[in-house]
């Protein structure tokens, strides 16, 4: 992993809970989205698997956007759907060494994205091999003009597990077993559905 050295206060959420508040002393990034190639590693499952018709991508920077990638689509309700996403494949990563995952991250457009909740993803081996079953934690950025790192620490972000939304009788994620990364977008309150953007530079694990 590209390593950074660096210190800050971020926030992280479960549900509509404050995961914790943490800090971090060094970065270890596993992309920095600043090109296709980049981009193109996150593959989209969006509603389509159950019907429904929302779009969305990892949009790879462009002349206008320079040296970071975009997750933007469209959250549609048509035939009981209502979520997007793209996911990073991490075949048995261990992260044991690290405290949790971060993403540098702010909202492509003022105000319509700010009131936005997205969610990040998580698997391990055991998740990979059941479908649909996943770890979530979700989070807000609060503008399109500053980056924001956030934080999101396995011991207080990943404690539950859940498949289609419905929690799962397991333990913890399995650090040393990390199988996939994902960014999401789910319907819920009215602002969630319609266009989104959430503009990415880069995602990795912290200590």
């Amino acid at each position: 992993f590209k390593q950074k050295t660096a210190y800050e206060i971020s926030l992280g959420l479960v549900g509509s809970e404050m995961c914790i508040r943490d800090r971090y002393e060094e970065l270890f990034s596993i992309d920095t989205m600043d090109s296709a190639t980049k981009a193109n590693m996150w593959r989209v499952v969006n509603d389509g698997v159950m019907g429904g018709v929302s779009n969305s991508a990892m949009m790879p920077p462009s002349p206008n956007s320079p040296g970071f990638s975009r997750f933007a689509g469209t959250v549609r309700l048509e035939n009981n759907g209502g979520f997007a996403s793209v996911r990073r494949a991490l075949p048995n990563s261990d992260a044991s060494a690290y405290k949790g995952v971060y993403v540098k991250c702010k909202a492509a457009m003022k105000e319509r994205d700010e009131k936005k909740q997205f969610l990040l993803l998580a698997k391990d081996a055991e998740c990979s091999r059941n479908f649909g079953t996943n770890f979530k934690s979700a989070f807000t950025v609060k503008s399109a003009d500053d980056w924001e790192v956030k934080l999101f620490p396995f011991e207080k972000c990943f404690k539950k597990g859940e498949r289609m939304g419905r929690p799962i009788e397991r333990g913890p994620i399995n650090v040393k077993e990390v199988t996939e990364l994902g960014l999401m977008i789910l319907r819920g309150e009215e602002a969630q559905v319609g266009k989104f953007g959430l503009d990415v530079e880069e995602v990795g694990f912290y200590v």
